[in-house]
């Protein structure tokens, strides 16, 4: 697992007008109630409530206090409150990845069950999960690193694994992250064997090195997040480059940002086929596509509505318009409102082409 020191919240709320992004950060911390600065997870479910999975239990919040949850199955007495992944599936079931496996919370009665699914050989999920998502056939895929990547069909109730890569080891070679696309397209980013395709008729996959052309390779690298962008795969190599995948070709391309290059990259995520949001250890990226510009949010101690640490990693989405982010050292609260630009705001714009 990748080594966590100590994370906050991070939200901002964003006005996007013809000109400029703007950037607004207000900020919680222990002493409002979260259970710990090490914010792993967020995710806001469908009542509006937002999660935060952190180190130490989960926590919810109303927009006015936080309550904290102690993730516990009596029945099967199993307990864990590293919470490193959350999901609400269509029936408004929080799945909570933690260090050991995953528990599914009943937000009506306020109970953990342990999902202790298994597959046909006897196999359960019960490593740390790093991503839980949904296809659009409600099938919820769970990234286990240590372990692979199971495939949860509900309407079967049926637990398949894929180890994904031809020879699965920990922190060599195993799946890492993944993205799905809105027409059901599944990929898995590994460390160190690139990207693999899901091949859903015949439950295989298809590994993508970029290098069909003889040069760059994915052979080695270390993917922790991709995102999908019409006809590529963005990449985040950590401590290397933010890179393309033409899926067509089999092709790397170099997305040529000197500014987030080696910044340690976070997170990835691409909204409205347009802007690629970056989070590094410099802050924020907003890669605007259409009008080939990137803005970043960073670290401005004479600013009080800047960040107040650039350390970022992973990400949560509330709407096209808010977005989340976890900050290191000190916790960040979000607003429910959509802020208009302010004027003290820190913005940089850097031109591309």
């Amino acid at each position: 697992m990748k080594r966590l020191i100590c994370f906050s919240l991070l939200f901002f709320s964003i006005f996007v007008n013809l000109f400029a992004y703007d950037f607004y950060f207000s900020q919680i911390d222990g002493r409002a109630g979260l259970s710990h600065n090490n914010v792993k997870a967020i995710v806001q479910d469908s009542y509006g409530f937002m999660w935060f999975g952190t180190r130490n239990r989960l926590n919810r919040y109303d927009g006015i206090s936080i309550k904290q949850f102690d993730c516990y199955d009596p029945h099967l007495e199993k307990r864990n409150n590293n919470v490193g992944a959350l999901y609400e599936d269509i029936n408004k079931i929080l799945w909570v990845g933690t260090d050991k496996g995953i528990f599914l919370f009943d937000p009506l009665k306020e109970t953990f069950s342990f999902f202790d699914n298994k597959t046909e050989d006897g196999l359960g999920v019960t490593d740390w999960i790093s991503d839980i998502q949904a296809d659009p056939d409600d099938n919820i895929w769970i990234v286990s690193p240590n372990e692979g990547v199971f495939k949860y069909i509900k309407t079967e109730n049926k637990l398949i694994r894929y180890t994904v890569v031809e020879d699965l080891k920990p922190s060599v070679s195993n799946p890492q992250c993944i993205t799905i696309e809105k027409n059901g397209k599944i990929w898995i980013g590994t460390n160190g064997s690139g990207v693999y395709f899901y091949n859903k008729p015949d439950e295989t996959f298809t590994q993508y090195l970029g290098n069909s052309d003889g040069n760059n390779s994915l052979s080695g690298k270390n993917i922790y997040t991709i995102s999908h962008d019409n006809d590529y795969i963005i990449i985040g190599i950590h401590e290397s480059k933010l890179l393309k995948l033409d899926k067509r070709r089999n092709l790397i391309v170099d997305m040529g940002m000197s500014d987030i290059d080696y910044k340690i990259i976070r997170d990835v995520h691409t909204f409205n086929d347009n802007e690629i949001w970056v989070a590094t250890e410099d802050g924020v990226f907003v890669i605007d596509q259409k009008r080939n510009t990137v803005y970043h949010a960073k670290e401005d101690q004479s600013n009080p509505y800047a960040l107040s640490d650039v350390l970022l990693r992973h990400r949560a989405l509330t709407s096209m318009h808010i977005r989340w982010k976890t900050s290191m050292t000190t916790g960040y609260i979000p607003e429910t409102i959509i802020l208009p630009r302010m004027p003290n705001c820190l913005r940089e714009s850097i031109h591309l082409w």
